[in-house]
């Protein structure tokens, strides 16, 4: 089970405390009640961070999606798709499906990612065996990482002299993966 599915089920339990049961607790998040209630389910999905962002709010918490410290992270979310020129096919499905991530460093370049282009990403759940490049939040030094999965590995592939070393197992949770490419262009 991952991290951000555990916490959704503590925020679900203080939230129930809080308003009485999950579905007045999912009508105060502005969820649908079945996406509340389906966090109880065994074989539940871990929940998208715009929903974990919602299930917070309520509580009058903070959710924080990814680490946001400058230089850490190897790619950053859009919060306004429209910016990056995304294509019609797309746009109507950011946000319900997909989410578009920028590339901010070079960890990749070998497979032709390249610092400013875009990507668009499938939420964990909707991911299949296709998706062998993967943003995922590395827990050992609490950074988002773009990486190539070589199961049960993270791996960096990039030109620079040091490399950074593989991310094993139980180190990191997935936050989707890459469906495809666009050039951005430099920052």
């Amino acid at each position: 089970m991952s991290s951000t599915l555990d916490e959704a089920r503590r925020m679900l339990v203080r939230g129930v405390r809080r308003y009485g049961d999950a579905t007045n607790y999912a009508r105060a998040a502005g969820l649908q009640p079945s996406t509340v209630l389906a966090l109880q389910k065994e074989n539940a999905f871990e929940p998208r961070q715009a929903t974990m962002k919602k299930l917070a709010a309520a509580l009058d918490e903070n959710w924080p999606s990814v680490p946001t410290a400058l230089g850490k992270n190897d790619v950053e979310r859009v919060e306004d798709p429209a910016s990056s020129g995304v294509w019609p096919l797309v746009a109507n499905k950011i946000n319900s499906q997909y989410e578009v991530w920028r590339v901010l460093k070079n960890s990749m370049d070998l497979l032709g990612y390249m610092p400013g282009d875009f990507l668009v990403v499938v939420y964990p759940h909707k991911m299949t065996v296709a998706q062998k490049v993967i943003i995922a939040h590395d827990k050992t030094q609490d950074r988002v990482v773009l990486r190539q999965l070589e199961p049960p590995y993270l791996v960096s592939r990039t030109t620079e002299r040091v490399a950074d070393a593989p991310i094993g197992p139980g180190q990191y949770d997935v936050v989707g993966g890459v469906l495809g490419m666009w050039r951005g262009g430099p920052f």
